[in-house]
Formats: C-alpha cells, structure tokens, sequence
C-alpha cells in the first residue's frame, strides 16, 4: 500500500520530531517559584532606582511601584513586604495604587501632588530555572519614559539584572 520511499519519509519525520521534543518540553515548561518570581521583580525593582537617568533627575520625589501581568492585562501592587525593604532610607518607595497619573503632571503622589516616577515591571519569560527576561518602564509623565527588557540570571540563590535593553522612549 505505502511505497518504500513513502515510509522511510514518515520514519525520518517520526525521528526527528522524537528528537527535537525533549529541548521542546523543557523550553515550554520552565518557570520559577512565587518567591522567585518576587525576587526577581525584586532586582528589577532595585536595577530601576539605581541606574535610571529618571530615577537619579532631580525634582522625583516619590517611586511608585506596580505590577503589570501584560497576559492577563491586570496591575497588582508588590506585597507591603517589598514596600519596606525598597524603602531603604535612600528612596521613597510606594505602591503603584498610592500614585496618580495626570496628563498635564505626569505621575503624582494621591492626595499630595508631590511629583513621582511610576516603575512598572511587566511582562516576565522564563527561559530557565535560574534565567528569565523581564520587560519593564519608567512614566514620569507624557513624553518623559522609556521601555526595557532586562535579562536575569540567579546567582549564588540571588536574582540579578545581567543585561538591560532599551526598547523605546518618550
């Protein structure tokens, strides 16, 4: 019924599908623990304070930080937890919740109108256990941001940011 060279084809495409399955599987299936996802957030958080030409302009007063599942389309604040450790005396960390984004202002503090800097971090791709990308931003106001896409790796069981890409600016 089947010829020869007809089997040997589907025998070939059966094998190389067997083969290329596994790296596949292990690709697909990669993702972290909650509490090494927030320690990743975490030094993403902290890459953001320290190296941004935003957060280091004068006049920012206040960081804002949020959460944003880009696959689900929701924003969460970090855990009160994180709050804390990020306010280490040389930031003013918020929740993303306690801020404001007005038009004409840019990001403000509820309630005060002290100026602020939101920090989002966003979109997170595992690649392995122990390496992930994680897409983030900075919104001062309108036409005063940027996107990036930092690389992480742990290390010596601590999440570090090993390489930062900018992707756009406003």
């Amino acid at each position: 019924m089947f010829s020869t060279l007809t089997l040997r084809s589907y025998f070939v495409i059966t094998l190389a599908l067997l083969l290329a399955l596994p790296p596949l599987l292990l690709i697909a299936g990669k993702a972290g623990t909650p509490e090494d996802l927030l320690a990743a957030r975490e030094a993403v958080v902290r890459y953001q304070l320290t190296s941004s030409e935003f957060a280091l302009a004068d006049g920012v007063d206040t960081f804002c930080v949020e959460f944003i599942d880009t696959a689900a389309e929701t924003r969460s604040d970090p855990p009160q937890e994180l709050i804390q450790r990020l306010n280490d005396g040389r930031h003013k960390v918020r929740k993303g919740s306690d801020c404001d984004y007005n038009g004409g202002y840019g990001v403000v503090v509820k309630g005060s109108n002290s100026p602020g800097l939101a920090l989002w971090v966003e979109g997170v791709t595992w690649k392995t256990d122990t390496s992930m990308v994680i897409t983030g931003r900075y919104i001062r106001g309108a036409e005063n941001g940027s996107g990036h896409v930092y690389q992480l790796e742990k290390r010596g069981g601590k999440w570090l940011v090993i390489e930062e890409r900018l992707t756009w600016v406003s």
